[in-house]
């Protein structure tokens, strides 16, 4: 039974791809998993004090279900009796766990021991009472005869996650514990339903044709209540094509009339090549070109031509970053601490669905989710002025998506639900005195390294070409600093920012920031992060807002971990500075200007409480999110005003 031709193949390389070790601790609360499991922007299980044996289990399944596509069109409580049964935490599953949980969910089938493959799950008894849940490596033999197994799952002889051999009770001359009668196999499907199989890569193939309309029409045959939340699969691939709609609305006669505005002369002939050389951004949609709601400012960024054809030029926002930055370094010569120039923000958040909106009616729950600051590093003093209405519930610090969180029944629907918030924080420049010769090495057993330099898909993933990429441009350099330096100033010159499309309708974040070389901080960030974590640096998401005098704005950044200082600030979108002095030019990784509302800690994390409906952004968490009665309001369905206002304290 030779593990190359076994159909786990991709089984047993997820489950490899979690390292040896890690701690057991089988305890009540702790969810015995290794990375937290989440599934439709919900979380299912938080990531465990260190692992189980079923908790690992689960995460290599889940993995492994995802990417063949088996929870196509499943819901978050279906994921969620999976868990509970997969842990065999109900009175049916209690004996199989997970050969009960496959079958029950229908992504797997039960499987006869002498027809078991490695990457094949198994939950077997011991004659001591103990069960465990296990991933098939192979079987051990004696002539014909199973006596056996070797496979992978976390115990406590391993110290967590590693192989190990067990034999059954009564193969002669073992001593062994496995009961043989009590051992069930099961193994997940190949790919998704023949249904899902069937239409899943026809509609795909629709959209990259540009045929959005027929997509449409499949994807409405898949949906079983048109009128429920956006939840399922199909209604989910359903809103993002009206998104994509919706980003790219401009007709050829909308953008030839805007770039007249600037460019008086130019000619349906200069948009035809703009266009094919990728500087004027569009798709086919239906056998008709339409372009990016952002076509033209970003081509006057993308196009030498453009820019010198210009006659009237956008006005300078008057805020002098470098000039600021070359301060913050002076003042941090004079300190001890990595604090300098404290500002307080006061800041007004103000969010209002829009009038006459088809679901405003007497009786209908509103909910809401406006940003709120967190308690973090150089951001301090935090101070909820008011609220409006009052009693706006807050996320507990530290939650990956901070929230100030409002519910409340429509009783008038000629008075659209506003809510709004307002208060005020400190935040200081981060200025740590860094020095190569001082950082320590990496524990690379540690679950912070072991977290951070992982994958994460859909937007983490280390191809081929992104490993390469990211060895060409560190090379011999084995300097954490020096190499998060290396990768900083790469990102900063080759990836440049523009206006970019709603988060949701990008795939892969860092592979679309790779590919066009173009992108917005969240975009260039996520790509430093990617090369970070593929390069053995420890690296992850931080965003909110930028709220610097006369121009703030939403924005994201990225942190990377280096000891003895720990967690670093890196803004590549900022970027490097143009400057003699190495300390201004590189100012912006491992140090941050203080003019930041710090609101995320994380990425693509279920809100507190959680949303029902598919997020307007899934990912990032700036502007805030909308439901009534379950349905998500997107954006155009609702406004938002933001108000900052800051004030430079003494040091």
């Amino acid at each position: 039974m030779p593990a190359g031709s076994s159909l786990g193949s991709d089984v047993l390389t997820v489950a490899r791809a979690y390292p040896d070790g890690g701690g057991y601790n089988w305890t009540p609360g702790n969810s015995g998993t290794p990375i937290e499991i989440d599934f439709a922007g919900e979380r299912i299980l938080a990531k465990g004090d260190s692992t189980i044996c079923c908790g690992f289990t689960l995460a290599v399944a889940i993995e492994v279900a995802k990417r063949r596509g088996l929870l196509d069109g499943k819901q978050v409580k279906d994921v969620r009796t999976f868990q509970r049964q997969w842990y065999g935490s109900t009175e049916v599953s209690k004996e199989t766990l997970c050969e009960y949980a496959v079958e029950e969910l229908g992504i797997g089938k039960s499987v006869n021991m002498e027809d078991a493959m490695p990457g094949d799950f198994v939950q077997f008894w011991r004659t001591s009472g103990s069960g465990h849940s296990v991933i098939l490596l192979d079987w051990i033999r004696d002539g014909d005869t199973i006596v056996g197994l070797k496979y992978r799952s976390s115990q406590k002889s391993t110290d967590g996650i590693g192989d190990r051999v067990e034999f059954f009770d009564n193969a002669p001359g073992r001593e062994g514990l496995v009961m043989r009668s009590r051992t069930h196999v099961c193994r997940l499907n190949e790919a998704a339903s023949p249904k899902a199989t069937s239409i899943k890569p026809s509609i795909a193939a629709l959209v990259a044709d540009g045929a959005f309309a027929e997509a449409e029409k499949l994807l409405k045959a898949r949906i079983v209540d048109p009128s429920e939340p956006v939840i399922s699969e199909a209604a989910i691939q359903l809103e993002l094509l009206r998104r994509i709609r919706r980003d790219f609305r401009l007709s050829t006669e909308q953008v030839l009339a805007q770039i007249q505005e600037s460019v008086p002369d130019a000619t349906l002939e200069d948009m035809t090549r703009w266009r094919d050389v990728g500087d004027l951004q569009s798709r086919v949609i239906d056998g008709e070109i339409r372009y990016f709601r952002r076509a033209v400012s970003n081509l006057f960024r993308f196009n030498n031509q453009t820019r010198l054809r210009r006659q009237s030029q956008p006005e300078d926002d008057g805020f002098d970053k470098t000039a600021h930055i070359v301060e913050l370094v002076r003042l941090s010569e004079t300190v001890e601490g990595p604090e300098v120039f404290p500002v307080k923000h006061t800041i007004r958040y103000e969010l209002a669905v829009k009038a006459d909106h088809p679901r405003l009616r007497p009786g209908a729950i509103f909910r809401a989710w406006l940003p709120f600051p967190q308690e973090y590093r150089q951001q301090r003093d935090v101070r909820l002025i008011r609220s409006e209405p009052e009693g706006g519930a807050i996320a507990e610090n530290g939650r990956p998506h901070r929230t100030i969180y409002f519910e409340q029944t429509i009783a008038d629907s000629g008075k659209p639900p506003r809510c709004a918030v307002e208060f005020e924080f400190v935040t200081s420049a981060w200025c740590p005195k860094l020095d190569p010769a001082a950082v320590e090495p990496y524990d690379t057993s540690s679950e912070l390294y072991r977290e951070y330099t992982a994958e994460r898909s859909p937007h983490i993933v280390f191809t081929p070409d992104v490993i390469r990429l990211a060895r060409e441009i560190v090379g011999e350099e084995e300097n954490p600093l020096e190499k998060t330096l290396r990768i900083f100033r790469w990102v900063s010159k080759n990836v440049l920012w523009c206006g970019e499309m709603e988060y949701s309708i990008i795939p892969n974040l860092s592979a679309k920031g790779l590919a066009a070389r173009r992108g917005d901080c969240g975009v260039q960030g996520m790509v430093f992060i990617t090369l970070c974590r593929a390069a053995g640096v420890p690296a992850r998401w931080q965003s909110g807002w930028q709220t610097q005098p006369r121009s703030w704005n939403m924005h994201d950044w990225s942190e990377f971990y280096v000891a003895p200082w720990g967690w670093l600030p890196a803004d590549a979108s900022h970027g490097v500075r143009e400057h003699d002095d190495p300390r201004v030019r590189d100012f912006l990784c491992g140090h941050m200007d203080p003019y930041r509302l710090i609101v995320n800690l994380d990425y693509g994390r279920p809100l507190q409480p959680p949303k029902i409906s598919f997020r307007s952004e899934p990912n990032d968490f700036q502007r805030g999110e909308v439901e009534i009665d379950g349905h998500n309001l997107y954006f155009g369905e609702w406004d938002w005003k933001f108000k900052v206002q800051t004030t430079l304290l003494s040091q």
